[in-house]
C-alpha cells in the first residue's frame, strides 16, 4: 500500500505539473479501487491518494488508463456468464478464454463493467462514484492479453486502445507500451542486488540480535536433505 500510494503521488505531480494527454498506471483501477479494507492508518492514506488522483485526472483532463500486462482475472468471464449464461471451467482465466477463442493474431474483446464499483471515503465528486469500463487487448500475434480499463467519465475506450496498441508496436513477443516498458526498466532492480541487500540486512540482524538472526538464517530441510 505505501508503494501504491508512492505510485499515487508521482501520478498525482505529474498530473499538476505536466498535465499529459494520458497518464498510464501499471494495473488496473477497478483492482486498485477494489482493494479489501484494512484496520491501518496506510490504507486510509491508500484509499484518499487514490481517490484524489482520480479527481485531479478528471477534473484536468488527463485520460487516466490502467493497463494489466499478465492478467489472471476472470471479469471477462464473470461478465459472461452473468449476462449470457454462458459457463466455464473455474480453471480458465480471461486470458485463457480469449487465446483458445482467438489463437492466432491481434485482438481486442469487447467493453465490459466489472460486476462491482469503488467508492472512497474521499469522494471523487459529491454523490458520484467511478466504474471502470474495462476491455482486453492483445496488440501482437505472440503476446498475451493485455487488461485495460478506464474511470466510467472517459468517453472513449475504443480510442484509448487504439493509442494502447500503437504504443505496442515494434515489441514483438512482448506486446507492452513502450513508455510504460521504459518506466519499468527504469525503476527494476535486478536480482543481484536484492539479494546483496537481503544479506546485507541479515547480516545486521545477526549482529543486533543472534537469537533473532539465527531463527532467520535457519535453513529449510530440504536443503537439510541427506545427500
Amino acid at each position: 500500500m505505501l508503494r501504491d500510494g508512492m505510485e499515487f503521488d508521482v501520478a498525482i505531480k505529474c498530473a499538476k505539473e505536466h498535465k499529459p494527454d494520458i497518464l498510464f498506471l501499471d494495473g488496473s483501477l477497478y483492482v486498485k479501487g477494489r482493494r479489501s479494507p484494512i484496520d491501518c492508518h496506510e490504507y486510509e492514506l491508500y484509499r484518499k491518494k487514490y481517490a484524489r488522483l482520480l479527481r485531479l485526472c478528471k477534473s484536468e483532463k488527463v485520460r487516466l488508463v490502467g493497463v494489466s500486462e499478465d492478467s489472471k482475472s476472470r471479469m471477462l468471464s464473470n461478465h459472461l456468464s452473468s449476462q449470457y449464461k454462458v459457463k466455464f471451467p473455474k480453471f480458465m482465466t480471461d486470458s485463457t478464454i480469449l487465446r483458445l477463442l482467438s489463437p492466432g493474431g491481434s485482438f481486442r474483446s469487447i467493453q465490459f463493467m466489472p460486476q462491482s464499483m469503488f467508492e472512497a471515503e474521499d469522494r471523487i465528486e459529491p454523490g458520484i462514484v467511478a466504474n471502470f469500463p474495462t476491455a482486453y487487448l492483445q496488440p501482437t500475434e505472440l503476446s498475451n492479453p493485455l487488461r485495460i480499463d478506464v474511470p466510467d467519465w472517459e468517453g472513449d475506450l475504443d480510442e484509448i486502445i487504439s493509442t494502447v496498441a500503437s504504443l505496442c508496436r515494434g515489441s514483438g513477443h512482448y506486446g507492452y507500451p513502450l513508455p510504460m516498458y521504459i518506466a519499468h526498466m527504469d525503476a527494476h532492480i535486478p536480482a543481484g542486488q536484492m539479494d546483496w541487500t537481503q544479506k546485507q540486512m541479515v547480516s545486521y540482524l545477526s549482529k543486533q540480535d543472534s537469537t533473532l538472526g539465527s531463527a532467520v538464517l535457519k535453513s529449510t530441510r530440504r536443503n537439510l536433505r541427506p545427500q
